[in-house]
């Protein structure tokens, strides 16, 4: 399976990291943690060309489908999952590009 982040289904050439990031709901006295069904997940870059970022930004508050790392094996295949919430796109414009780009989604599992 290809090892590509995807949006929608169109391959982002610029991304470089995927992270998973676990969402506590509460604690309970007998010391386990209840995870939300939600998972939040943040793609990250040092730059990205404009071109890409508008394709991106366009989408930003959609439920999109991504194809990233695996929650449960993030070194392994990359999956699809539907029905994700692209939440915030954050960079800053320097020239043809845009710098220090970071996307967060919020993925149901």
């Amino acid at each position: 399976m290809a090892q590509d982040f995807a949006i929608n289904g169109t391959t982002l050439d610029y991304i470089m990291t995927g992270d998973w990031r676990e969402a506590e709901v509460a604690k309970v006295l007998d010391g386990q943690t209840v995870h939300n069904r939600w998972r939040q997940h943040v793609w990250q870059t040092n730059v990205m060309d404009i071109t890409e970022f508008d394709t991106l930004y366009a989408l930003e508050g959609a439920k999109v489908t991504l194809t990233t790392t695996d929650h449960g094996d993030r070194n392994g295949d990359y999956v699809t999952y539907y029905n994700a919430e692209l939440r915030s796109i954050a960079s800053q414009h320097v020239s043809y590009n845009m710098e220090s780009l970071r996307c967060e989604f919020l993925v149901r599992m």
